[in-house]
């Protein structure tokens, strides 16, 4: 965060990639991309585009307090860090990935549909349109 923090342009926009940011801190890149994960689940951070990111208002440095206040007016209440349920909200947004991991998880490992028979699909398929006929 202090890294981001240090190489935002005025208003938070921070353009690196998180290749980048791993060579200046001496990381991974993996372990780069999971500490923006969890700098997005806390709405401090959000990707943008490859290698383009946003700081929060709230956090972001501008050139004057008179644009800082603007862009904290405008922003999404949603996105407000000094709210009661941030914690709860952080929590969600990590359980919510979690879950869906896993569903990713089990959509893998779940056994292959078998191949089909084309032939019996085809007598299938022709006994359907004879009775949708016969009606």
């Amino acid at each position: 965060m202090l890294f981001l923090l240090g190489v935002q342009e005025p208003g938070g926009r921070i353009v690196i990639t998180q290749e980048d940011i791993a060579s200046a801190l001496g990381m991974k890149r993996s372990a780069v991309g999971l500490s923006l994960q969890h700098l997005q689940f806390a709405r401090i951070v959000w990707k943008e585009r490859q290698g383009v990111y946003q700081l929060n208002p709230q956090v972001a440095g501008f050139t004057t307090p008179a644009e800082a206040e603007d862009a904290i007016r405008h922003m999404d209440e949603s996105f407000c860090l000094d709210v009661e349920d941030f914690e709860e909200r952080y929590r969600a947004a990590v359980e919510e990935h979690q879950e869906a991991l896993k569903r990713k998880a089990a959509i893998r490992k779940a056994p292959a549909m078998p191949p089909t028979d084309l032939a019996t699909h085809r007598q299938r398929r022709s006994r359907r349109v004879a009775a949708v006929s016969a009606e």
